[in-house]
């Protein structure tokens, strides 16, 4: 869970979610909005060039988009930051869930 806190309208807030892989061998992972039911490995290239693979509207249309691709492979033992983008143009409280899909990397087989 990330906690964004209290944030001006009218604004753009950075923040950094730190993904680690802990196993002895390299993943790919796929980091979604929990609403985004139709985004999996399978659909990912023919999503990866919609808005909707990017970012999520609240019900109020601010914005929280990924400003790093969100699919990462991550070396065994090491981990990662991801840099998500909140853009505010309206007063609400959210709570977005994320998940996030692991798949062997093609490397370790």
């Amino acid at each position: 869970m990330i906690d964004f806190g209290l944030v001006k309208v009218n604004t753009q807030n950075k923040f950094r979610l730190t993904i680690e892989n802990s196993s002895p061998i390299p993943a790919t992972i796929l980091v979604k909005s929990i609403r985004n039911t139709g985004l999996t490995f399978d659909t990912l290239l023919t999503q990866r060039t919609s808005r909707r693979f990017r970012e999520t509207k609240t019900l109020e249309l601010n914005c929280l988009k990924f400003a790093d691709d969100p699919e990462i492979v991550i070396q065994a033992n090491c981990r990662v930051e991801l840099l998500l983008q909140l853009e505010t143009k309206k007063p609400e409280s959210f709570a977005e869930y994320f998940e996030i899909l692991v798949n062997q990397s093609p490397d370790s087989v």
